[in-house]
């Protein structure tokens, strides 16, 4: 599923990015991370799963029917490790029933924010991406680096990055189009 997209940031400047970052309105993260933060056995890990499930997407449906809590567990043991290559957490994830590329990456952002993003079809849109839900493990490199690259580039934290893309991309094509401008002043339409 790996494309031949070549990202492009929407963001002209650090303000430009924090203006759309100010306007994150996404239910409130804190349980969700909590949980992943805190999950110290199988069955807090499940839990931790769950609550970044339904925060997510809010997907109440019961995954967790499909997995065996000892595969829950070992693969919950991987992810959290950062010794762990970033392509073996993240797999160690999305191979879980119920765990796609987006709920992961959301494990992976809890876990380590200073590595890791959130990726979905709103931030994929942001940075040029046709709307979709299913990322392979090279699609989320590619994203993650060009993000952790521009994220840089704009002097901001990677997680305020993400909120910023999260916000642009849930806006639609037709501000896109508007905050691609060429120049600062008329990307200003778009604060």
């Amino acid at each position: 599923m790996a494309s031949n997209l070549k990202f492009t940031s929407p963001f002209v400047s650090p303000a430009h990015a924090l203006s759309f970052a100010d306007r994150y309105a996404y239910a409130d993260d804190r349980a969700a991370s909590l949980a992943v933060r805190d999950a110290h056995d199988a069955q807090s890990a499940r839990y931790a799963i769950r609550a970044v499930s339904e925060w997510k997407a809010g997907n109440r449906n019961d995954w967790r029917l499909t997995n065996d809590a000892s595969d829950v567990w070992n693969s919950w043991l991987i992810a959290r490790k950062p010794s762990n290559s970033a392509s073996r957490r993240f797999a160690a994830l999305v191979r879980l029933g119920g765990v796609g590329a987006p709920i992961a990456s959301t494990i992976l952002t809890f876990l380590d924010d200073r590595h890791f993003t959130i990726v979905d079809w709103r931030t994929w849109t942001a940075l040029g991406g046709n709307r979709r839900t299913q990322y392979s493990w090279e699609d989320y490199r590619r994203y993650l680096l060009f993000c952790t690259t521009d994220a840089q580039r704009l002097r901001l934290d990677l997680r305020t990055y993400d909120k910023a893309l999260w916000v642009f991309g849930g806006k639609g094509a037709g501000l896109r189009a508007r905050c691609r401008a060429p120049s600062k002043a008329a990307a200003k339409m778009c604060l």
